[in-house]
């Protein structure tokens, strides 16, 4: 209303008279409250009060992180990050450390001042973010030796990812490894010239100390070395030449992958284990196309391994974010939203395709525990929860043998522990990581029960184990909504909607993408924003946001039928192209070009890291906005992409699965339930029938087209068939729709076709003891009433 508008008008005139009386009796404040950072002039003492007027606005707004405290329990410091909505970068703002946000001001000062820039990237739920902040900068003593010699930056890697990718780079040159906290020094331009991680404090003092004293004898060696540096990260970021994509580089990537198979604990990778969910997704589509019984075992080995392991939250449901040993047992117990994401779309399509139920509980568990533990009331979701709670890593997550048996019934508890590894000693620091030494089935052999009942047995103890653990001490929650995290999430909501037939799942996929449309998009500027907090959005959207909203934009459509998720698609599509997309070498750059501080690179994200970069998610909304819509632009662009990328890809093949998985598409066609021909023009869907092993074929037909019926009046013409598409089934009969002869204007003979809504039904049997699932081909040749388009054969897959 205008009284309210009006309220807040004389409330912000009332704050602005508040700082400036703050600002008239500085001294007298400072003495009283604030005191100046360490080591700063007594001309930064305006400043300070100005900082401190502005923390008085924001009051109980956020928790105050520091051990330096007034005898009132006020922070005895403040620095610019009070500026700053980043709940990261709000854990920082009262450390004595004069920090500023990455800025035009920071990089200023430092080239006036010609100071060296300390530049530090974590993140809200960073274990060892933590434990650096509580050691070292609130660390009075090495506060002053930064703030007298160094330009302090602090960054949130999840609001700037195109930065942490590029220093990131830099610091993986310079010590061999990379992680967060990134401790990077940098000229005043900007150019790193030395990086690490994490330091001890006695470790990061005399490393401050050698650098500020190397700095002031042998500047112009730093400057040199700063430059090779930047040299070869240009040199790694930026894409090369266009090139193509070598053949058979699908096969080698599996090759490759089942020759770093772990048979023992599954997975990919030695100790720290990582989900790699990308690798996940493309075997998943290598093993939808053709029967593949090595890698399927590795595939299913793994998924089992994960979701049975300390990964996996046995109580709350959903996944840490890796495990630090090779069993799966000892997870990094920080939860990422994009894990939650990434492996709820690997189990829902492992539970498609394979059928196994204990799939779908994982599926069900996960994207229940995002929705009751994740999701704000705008319906969108946050960022991550923190590993440790009390300055404890993993406290919340644990148990003892007396907790157990507190909560749970004698039988219950003893039954428990023997199925989940629970004894006196612990397994994690004298305390318990539940995990399931043996499967659902396995425990039911044992046991002569069914495995469903073994579930349910498992299923009443988590609840009462979860509402016990509810009363303890929570990690820390960013609650941040990052556009592409919620975007992803979107997705995969959407996906395990289809798998399990949750209408709930869809119903919290469209809120969210509805959310995001309206509030972190700005139609009139044409502007995406990355970070939503307190409502709020902020922070320029990276080219990963346009992606991955795009991603869940059609995989609503394709769900839903409803044109206007397609149309929004194809709106953000043509915004991310126009501002991301280069002209001369092809791809996307990461993000927009600074005009205010420096970019040593415009980089382009082309290799899969925790999620897939942002081109591998373009390749894959190019290529289905082709096939759903036939405008030729998203295959010039698919095509242009691909070939900028592929130069690095052809070298490290298992580098960007996500994109291997956009190319097996292209190259066939997308496989699974659901396919488009002729431009989208034809949507055909595969459903199980109501006989056994009987199967509905269904096509959708846009009004103006037709297919050749099965049975065709003229040789020349390709009738539409259905075959299996590997040995393990048997097409036992087919029974198609009755065809209607039509004469058209480019035809003088008339023509057998079939249009409108069209149905195929089929009766299949197995081939021996084949388990897999099945497989059809359906070949056809669409046609409009003027012109035909070239026959195309599409994979559809269905478990029986």
């Amino acid at each position: 209303s205008t009284i309210d508008r009006r309220r807040g008008l004389e409330l912000k005139n009332c704050a602005g008279v508040f700082a400036i009386a703050l600002l008239l009796s500085w001294p007298q404040l400072l003495v009283a409250q604030v005191a100046p950072l360490p080591g700063l002039p007594a001309t930064e003492l305006a400043r300070t009060a100005r900082l401190y007027a502005i923390y008085q606005q924001k009051v109980g707004s956020y928790t105050v992180h520091t051990q330096h405290l007034n005898a009132d329990g006020s922070p005895k410091y403040v620095n610019a990050l009070i500026t700053e909505d980043s709940p990261y970068l709000k854990q920082h703002v009262h450390n004595p450390v004069n920090w500023f946000p990455w800025s035009e001001e920071a990089f200023s000062r430092a080239e006036a001042e010609n100071k060296p820039i300390f530049l530090s990237i974590g993140y809200s739920t960073c274990h060892w973010c933590h434990v650096m902040a509580r050691e070292s900068f609130d660390d009075e003593h090495i506060a002053q030796i930064l703030n007298r010699h160094f330009i302090s930056i602090k960054v949130d890697r999840e609001q700037h990812p195109d930065i942490d990718e590029i220093y990131m780079t830099g610091v993986q040159l310079i010590s061999g490894r990379g992680g967060w906290p990134m401790s990077s020094f940098l000229t005043p331009e900007g150019k790193p010239f030395f990086g690490a991680t994490y330091y001890p404090p006695q470790q990061f003092t005399q490393l401050l100390l050698q650098v500020e004293k190397v700095w002031r004898s042998s500047e112009e060696r730093l400057r040199q070395d700063a430059d090779s540096i930047n040299e070869q990260i240009n040199r790694l970021l930026a894409i090369s030449e266009a090139a193509e994509i070598s053949p058979g580089i699908l096969e080698q990537a599996v090759e490759v992958a089942l020759e770093n198979y772990d048979a023992t604990d599954g997975g990919f990778t030695a100790a720290p284990k990582f989900p790699n969910e990308t690798l996940l997704l493309l075997i998943l589509d290598q093993l939808r196309r053709a029967d593949n019984a090595p890698l399927q075992a590795a595939f299913e080995h793994t998924l089992h391994k994960m979701a049975q392991g300390g990964l996996y939250d046995q109580v709350g449901g959903g996944f840490h974010r890796y495990s630090v040993d090779s069993h799966w047992l000892v997870p990094h117990f920080e939860k990422m939203l994009y894990n939650q994401a990434l492996l709820a779309r690997v189990y829902s399509e492992a539970y498609q395709f394979t059928g196994e139920a204990f799939y779908g509980y994982i599926l069900r568990e996960t994207l229940d525990y995002v929705l009751r533990d994740m999701r704000d009331a705008n319906g969108c979701f946050y960022s991550a929860t923190d590993a440790d709670s009390e300055e404890e890593e993993g406290l919340f997550f644990v148990w003892t043998p007396q907790q157990l048996e507190s909560v749970l019934n004698e039988s219950d508890a003893e039954w428990l522990q023997r199925i989940y590894g629970v004894t006196e000693q612990g397994n994690f620091e004298s305390s318990n990581i539940l995990h399931l030494r043996h499967s659902y089935e396995e425990i039911a052999a044992r046991e002569q029960l069914p495995a469903t009942q073994v579930y349910q047995r498992i299923e009443k103890i988590r609840q009462q184990l979860y509402q016990h653990r509810e009363q303890r001490i929570h990690p820390l929650r960013d609650e941040k909504v990052i556009t592409a995290w919620s975007a992803m999430m979107t997705t995969a909501m959407t996906q395990g909607a289809v798998a399990l037939s949750e209408k709930r799942y869809l119903q919290a996929a469209e809120q969210c993408a509805q959310y995001l449309y309206r509030h972190h998009w700005n139609e009139q500027d044409k502007q995406l924003w990355r970070i939503g907090w307190q409502r709020e959005a902020s922070v320029a959207a990276a080219q990963e946001d346009y992606a991955y909203f795009i991603e869940a934009l059609i995989t609503l459509f394709d769900a839903t039928a409803d044109k206007q998720w397609l149309t929004r698609a194809q709106r953000l599509t043509d915004q991310m192209i126009a501002v991301f997309w280069d002209s001369r070498q092809g791809g996307f750059f990461a993000s927009t070009e600074s005009t205010v501080t420096p970019t040593i690179v415009r980089m382009k994200s082309t290799g899969d890291g925790a999620i897939p970069s942002g081109n591998s998610v373009a390749l894959r909304i190019l290529d289905q906005l082709w096939s759903r819509t036939g405008e030729f632009r998203y295959r010039e662009h698919f095509t242009q992409t691909l070939a900028a990328v592929a130069e690095g890809l052809n070298r490290y093949p298992l580098s960007a699965t996500y994109t291997l998985t956009a190319i097996s598409n292209h190259q066939a066609g997308e496989a699974g339930q659901l396919v488009y021909f002729a431009d989208g023009h034809i949507v055909a869907r595969l459903l199980r029938g109501d006989k056994k092993n009987g199967f509905t074929l269904q096509l959708a037909i846009d009004e103006g087209w037709h297919i050749n019926a099965d049975q065709v009046l003229q040789k020349e013409l390709i009738p539409t068939s259905v075959s299996t598409a590997d040995r393990g089934w048997h097409l036992d009969q087919l029974v198609f729709p009755q065809a209607e002869e039509i004469r058209f204007d480019f035809q003088a003979q008339p023509l057998r076709v079939l249009h409108g809504q069209t149905t195929i039904l089929g009766l299949a049997s197995r081939r021996g003891d084949s388990t897999a699932p099945l497989r059809l081909l359906l070949t056809l040749q669409a046609c409009d009433n003027s012109h035909c388009l070239a026959p195309q054969t599409r994979t559809l897959v269905l478990r029986m």
